[in-house]
């Protein structure tokens, strides 16, 4: 198996959790 960046071995449901909790944060200190 060859390196991967780590942006390729990121899943989308991470990347979807990721932004629901940035968008509570804004909301929360908003």
């Amino acid at each position: 198996m060859k390196k991967k960046g780590t942006t390729e071995l990121v899943p989308e449901a991470v990347l979807q959790v990721w932004y629901l909790t940035l968008l509570e944060g804004l909301n929360h200190y908003g």
